[in-house]
């Protein structure tokens, strides 16, 4: 398997970019493509909801929630078909 010699880049700024970056790159592991269904599930959120996850947060501490601290965001839409809380 080829190595891939990659840093992850610092935070520049508010930049939400970051929130479609895997955990895995971040903690800078090893991946595959399955991180791949990482970002799309930022994106089905996003359609969801109408936002990105912990949008009321600035994008360093989204990122450091779900990357780090592997916190998942509030569903705040809920269908029908939601079970109840």
């Amino acid at each position: 398997m080829p190595s891939f010699d990659y840093s992850p880049p610092p935070f520049t700024g508010p930049s939400t970019r970051y929130i479609y970056m895997v955990p895995e790159i971040r903690k800078d592991m090893i991946f595959d493509r399955s991180v791949d269904a990482y970002s799309f599930g930022i994106m089905l959120y996003e359609m969801t909801e109408g936002g990105v996850p912990f949008r009321s947060k600035p994008a360093e501490e989204a990122v450091k929630l779900m990357c780090f601290e592997q916190q998942r965001p509030p569903l705040e839409t809920k269908s029908k078909s939601y079970p109840p809380e």
